[in-house]
């Protein structure tokens, strides 16, 4: 098996170089084997190949042979340096710090290693600079769903409910019916695809994104007529139409590769002269709630944040922008109609005494 196959090369690599089959113990490199060993059951597939990605690439080929217990902030500071002149970026480095510093909580908790202290708490890091969001404008957006439209592309619904939901590509790509009940106008999203190993089916990337997106009527009734045409589709193609329940599948019935909308969104983008991604249409569909005065919450829970912070922190300049609306909003609801008549003398009276 591939899995066997795998295992033997790295047993004759091992062996042509002279070293033994797994690293010693007391060095970094397998602390790191033990944690990864350990630990790695409480992760996601895309958490274990990033993980496994910062351990081989960057961590290993520069102190993977060291002993854990000479390790001196000193020596993780100028870890850090060497990245920097490997050119690696702040935010690639800070991922690193994050994950060594939780592997040595581990060694002193858990594997009960005499460490004075964790050597990651005295490294001071570089701010990590956000890279600006950049919203693709209404009129782009309106281009790019007409054109989807005109050509009757079989994943035209699939941009739209990007558009309307802001939901992410691997969760309308794992979309299936069973999720979708267009009689209360409700998505539930229950699963993504992703690359981890190869292009897999899993849970969500946090509980916050298991989540109800309610629809719009427009929504509702474009997938109705997408359904209609997939349920055509698959009666002509009868017995090779292989039923997975997917809302957007290819001809034979199975899920998409992620690429597919990616390489959609950028054709459509490209051919309306402009240059927009898939995940800026989650963008997009953030900045038209925020800007339209819908709260933060909302636009989280719709979003599918782990938290508000984290929506603020992504959309934040929008909310800063909407405190113009939001003045107006409460000076007519200050000058308008008064719904509730003032309370007398007499009526007060006799509440207090109540």
């Amino acid at each position: 098996t591939e899995a066997e196959a795998q295992a033997r090369l790295a047993a004759m690599q091992a062996e042509s170089e002279g070293e033994e089959e797994s690293p010693a113990k007391d060095t970094v490199a397998g602390l790191l084997a033990d944690w990864m060993r350990s630990e790695s059951y409480k992760w996601k597939d895309g958490t274990k190949v990033r993980y496994r990605g910062l351990v081989s690439q960057h961590i290993v080929p520069f102190m993977g042979n060291r002993m854990v217990v000479s390790l001196k902030a000193r020596d993780i500071q100028d870890f850090y340096a060497n990245l920097r002149e490997q050119g690696r970026s702040e935010a690639t480095i800070a991922s690193v710090h994050s994950l060594l510093t939780t592997v040595f909580v581990y060694a002193i908790d858990v594997q009960e290693i005499e460490l004075p202290k964790n050597p990651c708490d005295r490294v001071k890091l570089a701010k990590v600079r956000r890279s600006e969001v950049k919203i693709p404008s209404k009129v782009q957006i309106q281009d790019m769903l007409a054109l989807a439209e005109d050509e009757a592309h079989p994943l035209a619904t699939a941009v739209h409910l990007a558009v309307y939901t802001g939901m992410r590509r691997g969760e309308i790509v794992a979309l299936t019916w069973e999720h979708v009940n267009l009689a209360t106008g409700v998505v539930e999203v229950r699963q993504t695809r992703g690359y981890a190993d190869g292009v897999r089916t899993g849970s969500p990337k946090s509980e916050s994104s298991n989540r109800d997106i309610d629809l719009d009527a427009k929504t509702v009734e474009a997938l109705q007529a997408h359904r209609i045409a997939q349920d055509g589709h698959r009666e002509a193609m009868g017995s090779k139409y292989k039923d997975q329940d997917v809302v957007f599948a290819t001809p034979g019935g199975s899920f998409y590769h992620p690429g597919t909308f990616t390489d959609l969104v950028a054709s459509l983008s490209r051919r309306t002269g402009r240059h927009v991604r898939f995940h800026d249409l989650r963008h997009f569909h953030a900045s038209e709630m925020i800007n339209v005065g819908i709260n933060v919450v909302t636009v989280s829970k719709r979003l599918g944040h782990a938290s508000v912070s984290m929506t603020l922190n992504r959309y934040g300049h929008l909310v800063d922008g909407s405190q113009r609306l939001a003045a107006d909003v409460f000076s007519q609801s200050m000058n308008g109609v008064r719904m509730v008549p003032m309370v007398s003398a007499k009526a007060k009276e006799m509440v207090f005494q109540t």
